[in-house]
C-alpha cells in the first residue's frame, strides 16, 4: 500500500522513517501514538486519490492539522495513517472589496491576520494558540477563541469551504457572497465535524475592517458575582468588550506574574477587559468602564500603559492553558456555558466537588460568554488519582445540567481520551449523527475523535 501512495504524492510526500514520524505522534493532550506512515498531500486531487484508495482498502485516516488540539483528534491510534495539512499551507486569496479570503487548511492562524493588517481588515476569531494552530484545525473543531463576546463564533465568519468525502468527492458549500441560502447549509454540517465525516481541503472567511484603537484593561474582584454586575452594567451602556476574560487566584498566579504584576488571594479573580472600535469612542468607553469597575468593587482597575503591556497581558492569557500543565502531568479540563445568574453557584459548587476529593482545582473562561473551563490537576503517575479527576468531570456534567447548562466532552490531558466521560445526548441526535456518518463516509475511514 505505500507504494500506491509514493505513487500520489511522490517519495517527498510520505514520512515512514520513525524519527520522521515521531513528531507527529502527539498532540497538546500528550497522548502519543506513532502512525504507521504520515502522507503530506500539497493539493485536493491529491487528497482525493488518498481517499479513493483509504475507501476501497478500508484503511483508516487520521486528519491533523497543527497538533494544537486537546481532544486526541490529531494522533493515528492503533498505527492508523496520518494525513497531515501541514503543506496546504496557501493563502489563495483576499480581496479587499469582497471583504473575504481563501485559504488552505494549513495555514498558521496569526498569519491570516498578519496578512491582513496592512489592508485594514482582520479575521476576529482568536483561539489561545493562534501563533501555531491552524485555520483548518480552528473550522473543523469549532475553536474561536477568546473574541466571541463581541464578534460571535466561527460560523460568523465562515462563508464556504471546499471538502473531500468518501469515496473521493468533492463538495463545494457556500459562496465568496455575505448570503448563500441555497439548499441546506452543509458548510455549517462540515466546520466542527472533526474531520470525522470529510477532510476540508480549501476555506472562504469573511473579514472585517480593523479597530483603529484597542486599550486593555485589568480589575481585580472579591467575587464572580461582582464581575457579572460589572457586565451587566457595561452592557446597560452599551459597552460591547472584544474580550471579557476573568481567571481565579491559582491561574492568574500560574499564567501571569510578570505580566500581571498582581498578587492575588485565595478567592480573588482577574478580570481582563478589551475595548475596540473609533479611538474617539474608545477612549470614552475606558473612562465609563474604569467607572463601572470601581462602582462594582473591582480593584486596582486601570488600563495598560501601552499597547505592549496589553500585549503581554494577552499573551499570559493565551499560554495559560500550556502553563497550568507546565509542572502537573496529568489533568482534566471541561468546557462548561451557563446561565450568567448560576455561575456563582457553579463556582462553589466545582470547588465543593474537588475539595471533597483533595484534587487541586482552577476555573477560568470567557466571563461575555458565560463559557467556563473548569480544570482538575494532579501528578503524572498517581492513577488512583486519575479516577478521581474521571469522577470530577462527571461531577461538572451534573453540576451544569442542574443549574440549567451544558458541558462538553472534557478533554484529558495526559492519559487516554477514550476514558473521559461523554455528557449524554438524545437518542434522536445519535440517529441522526449515524446516518450523516454512513452518507459521508460508509467505509467509516475517518477516524473518529477520542
Amino acid at each position: 500500500m505505500q507504494r500506491h501512495f509514493e505513487e500520489i504524492l511522490g517519495p517527498q510526500g510520505l514520512l515512514v522513517a520513525p524519527g520522521k514520524r515521531s513528531p507527529f505522534s502527539r498532540d497538546a493532550s500528550g497522548i502519543c501514538s506513532p502512525p504507521a506512515i504520515v502522507l503530506l498531500p500539497q493539493t485536493t486531487s491529491q487528497i482525493v486519490k488518498i481517499v479513493r484508495l483509504a475507501h476501497e482498502n478500508r484503511i483508516s485516516l487520521t486528519i491533523r492539522g497543527a497538533g494544537s488540539g486537546l481532544d486526541g483528534g490529531a494522533v493515528a491510534k492503533g498505527g492508523d495513517l496520518l494525513l497531515s495539512l501541514e503543506r496546504m499551507n496557501h493563502i489563495v486569496e483576499i480581496s479587499p472589496e469582497d471583504m473575504m479570503a481563501v485559504v488552505q487548511p494549513g495555514v498558521i492562524t496569526a498569519q491570516v491576520n498578519a496578512h491582513l493588517k496592512p489592508l485594514g481588515l482582520f479575521y476576529p476569531v482568536d483561539p489561545a494558540s493562534q501563533a501555531r494552530c491552524t485555520i483548518g484545525g480552528n473550522v473543523a473543531t469549532a475553536a474561536h477563541g477568546l473574541r466571541g463576546t463581541k464578534y460571535g463564533v466561527n460560523d460568523n465568519y465562515l462563508l464556504g469551504l471546499e471538502a473531500v468525502i468518501a469515496p473521493g468527492e468533492i463538495i463545494r458549500c457556500g459562496a465568496k457572497t455575505l448570503k448563500c441560502a441555497t439548499g441546506y447549509r452543509l458548510t455549517g454540517l462540515l466546520a466542527g465535524s472533526g474531520g470525522r465525516i470529510g477532510i476540508i481541503t480549501e476555506i472562504i472567511l469573511r473579514l472585517l475592517p480593523r479597530p483603529r484603537a484597542e486599550v486593555s484593561i485589568m480589575a481585580i474582584f472579591d467575587a464572580v458575582s461582582q464581575a457579572q454586575q460589572a457586565k451587566r452594567v457595561l452592557g446597560k451602556k452599551h459597552i460591547w468588550p472584544s474580550r471579557l476574560e476573568l481567571m481565579d487566584a491559582w491561574s492568574a498566579r500560574k499564567s501571569g506574574p510578570e505580566a500581571f504584576h498582581v498578587n492575588l488571594s485565595p478567592g480573588q479573580l482577574l478580570l481582563l477587559v478589551e475595548l475596540d472600535g473609533s479611538a474617539s469612542v474608545v477612549k470614552k468607553d475606558v473612562q465609563i468602564t474604569l467607572q463601572i469597575l470601581a462602582q462594582a468593587n473591582g480593584k486596582r482597575a486601570r488600563a495598560a500603559k501601552d499597547q505592549r503591556e496589553a500585549e503581554e497581558w494577552w499573551r499570559a492569557r493565551g499560554a495559560l492553558l500550556s502553563t497550568l500543565i507546565e509542572e502537573e502531568d496529568v489533568a482534566i479540563l471541561s468546557t462548561v456555558i451557563l446561565p450568567g445568574s448560576r455561575t456563582t453557584q457553579f463556582f462553589e459548587k466545582v470547588a465543593g466537588a474537588a475539595s471533597e476529593k483533595s484534587v487541586l482545582h482552577t476555573i477560568y473562561g470567557h466571563l461575555g460568554e458565560e463559557r467556563w473551563h473548569p480544570m482538575f490537576l494532579i501528578r503524572k503517575g498517581a492513577t488512583t488519582e486519575q479516577r478521581a479527576l474521571l469522577q470530577l468531570a462527571e461531577a461538572v456534567h451534573k453540576i451544569a445540567a442542574s443549574l440549567g447548562g451544558r458541558s462538553l466532552r472534557p478533554y484529558a490531558i495526559g492519559f487516554d481520551t477514550a476514558a473521559s466521560p461523554t455528557p449524554p445526548r438524545d437518542p434522536g441526535q445519535k440517529e441522526l449523527w449515524a446516518a450523516l456518518k454512513a452518507r459521508f463516509d460508509p467505509q467509516g475511514i475517518f477516524r473518529a475523535l477520542g
